[in-house]
């Protein structure tokens, strides 16, 4: 076929399209006037290029290996709610959805010291270098409580975190802090010194900054009750405090953590406090150690820790009230965005130690404006004793590693005891609802408190709780009695009913509070018998928070793991309480603890007691319809099967031979004597010391009698003289006729 010219430009255009190269409107002018030899160079050098191009986006798109730098943060981001998305994806919009954005300040203000905006500089702004896209920004979305964790999800993704990685730039949570003074913290030394007490007050006032910037973008998110718009924000808040730990967790398990080494040894060559026993310095440093410890890598790595939000448990022992002053001639400016209404001044802290439960590892230095009970809040100079250790949660933020402990700023520390913060309960939990995000947080820490404390305090107090109910019931009778007395007699007076009448319907009155008080005192005496599910259904909101004991048989057990943020994945166990007065309604218990040897598989269990607080009421599903039941949380359950229902369950196979119930059914059973006959050797056992006792009692009896008759006898030989008791041979008195002695 003759070569023509627009025949050699189309072979030449699809030549460059084939190898991805587009040259354009040059290409078609060297296509026209170029003849066939000068044609064939100049395909030569298309096919060249071609071949370097190719050969250059191969090795580009290679891996890079672990001695390249780590990317830019800003291109592995995941894609968040605000981000630039591709026009050939479809997005759907939504008007809950919102993102953390820094309010504009008003002219001649100033910038803003916002933690989502990056670090400060010295004199309060923001460098191009420093600020964050609002793209990197935590988002919150209206009905959930999560906020993006960019480094957690870099760290779950195995992302290669190498030391060049600076993970003091990047926010995980809404509670992370960056301001410009963090820098003025010397790690290692047990005193502050006035730049850092100075930096210390610009920490307390990026947290109030924080809270007020969350209130305001979740109030302005939805246009809900305030109470719920409250709740989000406080579960956000609360939430926050585990993000950065678990970005953390997550970099460790991947191994980016256990790489980078330790930025100096202990001072003086002390022993590491926050390295348990049986691990030493090299398995730190090596990586060996395959479990993430927050206290060791907060000593290891101080400065990624300070202004990050952290939760502690331990034993909290008060040593002294410390001074927070500001400082004066600081070069250091720090500007907020939400200016206080008073000058800046001082801050008084109540400073105390924070050990293991044991007391026997030291945790951290704690400070803190108070202490939060299930019943008040104390300041910081209302604590009770100064020798009394108190177990604790601090949920705070690392200020610095102060002499070979993180000092840690808490605003209130929340006590740990047998009885549930019931107030906390009823302000964050959802009724008639399944679990809602914004009260996962309050969920889990409950558990935790529960499974912590004493089981034999929390049932000591839930039945102090149902006493105090069973007392208020029975004044409540009385006081209605009393008030359908006077309605009778006021009728009576104005004449809308008789004589007649009127003394029949008070009879009728006094019959019906006998009745009820006789019940009552009868609750009161044996308080098992009190119908507690039935109370709790009908009256919620007296036994929302408080503990309960329940006791009946379990039909329905599933487990399932945890919140792996709130409750590091551990596995819970949901089981369906049936009561004798709950009627066929179960009580959903969650428990992380079961009995050695719990049958998970059996159909039906009996004789299971459980102890935990009312923590709502929980919408399941069943066969018919959504249904509600009290939602029980609990540290554990108990379990006491008879013989029988031991032997039952390992005939079943559910019930393994080796498990403590079931060695304790065999030694009965081994002694020959069953349930039935053990009851009638204790019959006669009983029957044999009441006869005993009644022959006893018949001669004791018979003494007495014997004894009565005899000093009933008159004296005949020494008869007394009128106006004496004794006889007159006591007082040598002689008669007539009678010889003298």
């Amino acid at each position: 076929m003759h070569d023509t010219p627009n025949n050699s430009l189309h072979r030449c255009q699809r030549r460059a399209w084939g190898l991805g190269i587009d040259f354009g409107p040059v290409a078609s002018a060297v296509c026209r006037i170029t003849p066939s030899p000068a044609r064939f160079v100049v395909r030569s050098l298309w096919g060249l290029t071609a071949f370097f191009c190719l050969a250059a986006s191969m090795v580009v798109g290679q891996v890079p290996d672990a001695t390249e730098d780590f990317p830019p943060f800003e291109s592995l981001m995941p894609d968040l709610p605000g981000r630039t998305t591709p026009a050939a994806v479809p997005v759907r919009p939504s008007s809950l959805i919102r993102t953390f954005e820094t309010p504009v300040p008003p002219a001649g203000s100033g910038t803003s010291l916002l933690p989502l905006e990056g670090v400060r500089g010295s004199v309060g702004s923001l460098t191009e270098q420093q600020t964050v896209p609002a793209a990197q920004r935590p988002s919150f979305e209206a009905g959930s409580t999560s906020v993006a964790s960019p480094i957690g999800e870099l760290a779950a993704a195995g992302t290669p975190m190498n030391p060049t990685f600076d993970w003091t730039q990047h926010t995980a949570s809404i509670a992370d802090l960056h301001f410009a003074s963090a820098s003025q913290f010397q790690h290692g030394v047990e005193y502050l010194s006035r730049k850092e007490e100075s930096a210390y007050l610009d920490l307390i006032d990026a947290i109030a900054d924080q809270r007020h910037l969350l209130l305001q973008q979740t109030s302005e998110t939805s246009a809900e009750a305030g109470l719920r718009v409250s709740r989000r924000g406080v579960a956000a808040w609360e939430r926050a405090f585990y993000e950065y730990p678990d970005a953390r967790r997550l970099a460790w398990e991947n191994g980016h953590l256990r790489d980078r080494q330790l930025p100096s040894q202990m001072p003086g060559g002390l022993p590491d406090p926050f390295r348990s026993r049986d691990t030493d310095a090299a398995d730190l440093t090596s990586g060996s150690h395959a479990r993430f410890q927050l206290l060791d890598d907060i000593a290891r790595f101080p400065e990624d820790y300070v202004g990050r939000p952290i939760v502690l448990y331990g034993r909290f022992k008060p040593e002294s009230i410390v001074r927070i002053a500001p400082g004066k001639d600081l070069n250091v400016v720090v500007e907020k965005s939400f200016p206080s209404p008073t000058a800046r001044s001082e801050v008084r802290l109540l400073r105390g130690s924070l050990t293991s439960f044991d007391g026997l590892q030291p945790k951290a230095l704690v400070d803190t404006g108070g202490l939060l009970t299930p019943s008040e809040r104390l300041a910081y100079d209302d604590w009770p004793s100064i020798d009394t250790a108190v177990p604790v949660m601090v949920k705070g933020w690392v200020v610095k590693k102060m002499d070979g402990r993180p000092l840690v700023y808490c605003e209130t520390m929340r006590q740990l005891s047998p009885i549930p913060h019931f107030d906390l309960v009823r302000q964050n939990s959802v009724d008639k609802q399944r679990l809602r995000d914004e009260e996962t947080w309050l969920y889990y820490e409950t558990l935790r408190q529960l499974e912590l404390t004493s089981p034999a305090l929390q049932r000591e107090i839930a039945d102090g709780v149902r006493g105090q109910r069973i007392g208020d019931l029975m004044q409540a009778v009385s006081n209605k009695a009393g008030q359908d007395a006077r309605d009778l007699g006021e009728r009576l007076q104005s004449g809308s009913i008789d004589d007649a009448t009127y003394r029949r319907q008070k009879v009728a009155l006094r019959r019906q509070l006998n009745y009820r008080i006789t019940r009552y005192r009868q609750y009161r005496d044996d308080p098992e018998a009190f119908q507690t599910y039935v109370d709790m259904f009908q009256f919620p909101d007296v036994w929302h928070g408080h503990l309960v004991t329940l006791e009946g048989h379990v039909r329905h057990i599933v487990s399932y793991p945890g919140d792996e943020k709130l409750f590091n994945g551990r596995p819970l166990h949901e089981l369906w309480l049936f009561t004798d007065d709950s009627q066929h309604n179960p009580a959903v218990i969650v428990t992380p603890n079961l009995p050695d040897g719990f049958p998970l598989e059996a159909e039906v269990l009996d004789r299971v007691k459980v102890t935990g607080c009312f923590f709502k009421r929980y919408v399941y599903g069943s066969q018919d319809s959504a249904r509600i039941a009290p939602l029980i949380l609990a540290g554990t359950v108990s379990w006491e099967p008879t013989v029988d229902q031991v032997q039952a369950l390992v005939a079943a196979g559910h019930l393994s031979e080796g498990s403590p119930q079931a060695l304790r059914a065999a030694a009965y059973a081994g002694t020959g004597i069953g349930d039935t006959a053990m009851i009638f050797v204790c019959f006669l056992v009983v029957l044999t010391l009441m006869v005993l006792w009644g022959r006893n009692q018949r001669e004791e009896r018979d003494r007495i009698r014997l004894r009565k008759r005899v000093s009933a006898a008159p004296e005949f030989e020494n008869p007394s003289v009128a106006g004496y008791a004794l006889p007159l041979s006591d007082f040598n008195v002689h008669l007539p006729g009678e010889s003298a002695p």
